[in-house]
């Protein structure tokens, strides 16, 4: 399943090639991208509550998955750039919460099972996206990215079909009759969880537009279609010993560790594209997406899960998803669009550089600080009761 549903999402690097090919410039392409990401922030949200709620993740993924799909067909008929925004702007409210409930889904069901970890299973992800974007990269070289389109759906299907037949839903009941604004709030009181969710927002906030504008850089330097498809097809490759060996680096060195680790790496990939001058540098600096991608999304899974309280532990999941990479796509899509158009694509990864490793240094204080303030207020308490 993790092998089909990546293997459909192999298409999400050709989006933004998908809309330039409609004529869209780097400013029209970052603000429908950043009034997606908007209403993909209520998306993570709506449906991490729901699946709490109703105490199945499965029927909500296959649901959104469902729904969002099917906005691809109105997609293709779409004409203008605000036809296409609507038509986006829907397929994001129902997608915002696929991949995050396919993760959280599939870390429940190895919770319980020392045998089996998540990075195991998701390494099928890497291994399908990586499979089949180079085919998609072979079939719009030279043609248009629409011919992509009906091998997404295929895929879609088998992912639905196979979903519909696992027993596992998700969620397990727990003692609580259900999760309240109230409860949500409880998360907002761990100083831990909300630096992490800053963390995460500030290290999105330039990586979303790097992606994002990938295409641009690529044909900047001399680029095709088949290139970028290799591109992605490796980088996907590279990710699949990272998710295989991922349990034991996180149990060898710790959530958090891994996601610096993985933050650094975004750093050095910032710094590589801004002097980046031929495909074969663009390609290799990508290829550190693998490592970097993979140890990310494991830290933060299992570093989130470890913070979150059991009945809100899919909640805290979309939530930081929802403010962190949500917001960071707002802001970062839409200034990165004005950022090319006025600055330059070079600046923004220099921009990336500079603003990755003054976030990096802050969140490694933040441990000190929340400690020693922790500190101060367990000896208040104490003096108080002498």
């Amino acid at each position: 399943m993790m092998f089909s549903f990546w293997a459909a999402f192999g298409i999400s690097p050709f989006i933004v090639v998908f809309l330039r090919e409609q004529k869209l410039d780097s400013v029209s392409i970052g603000t429908i991208l950043s009034i997606n990401s908007f209403i993909g922030i209520f998306g993570h949200s709506v449906w991490g509550t729901v699946s709490d709620k109703i105490k199945s993740v499965k029927k909500v993924f296959l649901f959104c998955l469902a729904a969002c799909s099917s906005t691809y067909g109105i997609l293709l008929t779409a004409r203008t750039a605000l036809a296409i925004g609507v038509v986006l702007a829907v397929d994001t409210f129902f997608r915002s919460g696929v991949a995050s409930l396919l993760d959280i889904w599939f870390v429940g069901c190895t919770g319980g099972d020392d045998r089996v970890s998540y990075g195991s299973l998701r390494l099928w992800g890497s291994i399908g996206f990586a499979a089949v974007v180079m085919f998609y990269g072979r079939i719009s070289e030279g043609n248009s990215v629409r011919a992509i389109f009906p091998y997404y759906f295929f895929f879609v299907l088998i992912t639905l079909v196979i979903g519909s037949l696992i027993k596992y839903g998700g969620a397990p009941p727990v003692r609580t009759p259900g999760v309240k604004g109230q409860d949500q709030g409880r998360l907002f009181s761990n100083s831990y969880y909300v630096v992490f969710v800053i963390f995460i927002f500030m290290i999105s906030l330039p990586n979303n537009p790097s992606q994002t504008f990938l295409p641009n850089l690529f044909e900047e330097v001399g680029g095709d279609m088949g290139q970028y498809g290799f591109m992605h097809s490796v980088k996907a490759f590279i990710e699949v010993p990272f998710f295989f060996f991922g349990k034991k680096l996180l149990d060898r060195f710790g959530s958090v560790r891994i996601v610096i680790s993985a933050a650094m790496i975004y750093t050095l990939q910032h710094f590589l594209f801004s002097i980046a001058s031929t495909p074969v540098q663009v390609i290799l600096t990508q290829f550190l997406l693998g490592p970097a991608y993979s140890l990310y999304l494991m830290g933060m899974l299992y570093y989130i899960h470890e913070l979150a309280p059991e009945e809100l532990k899919t909640s805290a999941q979309t939530l930081a998803s929802a403010l962190g990479n949500g917001l960071s796509s707002i802001v970062g899509n839409f200034g990165g669009g004005l950022f090319i158009k006025y600055i330059g694509l070079r600046m923004l990864y220099r921009f990336g550089f500079v603003s990755n490793i003054v976030t990096i240094t802050l969140f490694l204080l933040s441990f000190r600080i929340i400690g020693q303030l922790k500190g101060k207020r367990m000896t208040g308490a104490k003096e108080a009761k002498l």
